[in-house]
């Protein structure tokens, strides 16, 4: 119980740093407040668990729009 306990947490805080990375990228590439809108979003549902999906597509986006 507690090793997986430990594994979740350590998955959630691998997730976090991957959004803020996919952050970072998007208020590079865009420049303008809608990233930072995405920003805050993100960190919500990064708690959820959606925060997989939603990095990749956003990675997509931030690739299209350098």
């Amino acid at each position: 119980m507690v090793a997986s306990l430990k594994m979740a947490l350590v998955e959630m805080v691998v997730i976090v740093v991957l959004v803020t990375i996919a952050y970072l990228m998007l208020i590079y590439a865009m420049k303008t407040p809608l990233a930072v809108v995405a920003l805050v979003l993100l960190q919500v549902v990064a708690l959820k668990g959606l925060s997989v999906i939603l990095y990749h597509i956003f990675v997509l986006i931030g690739l299209f729009n350098v």
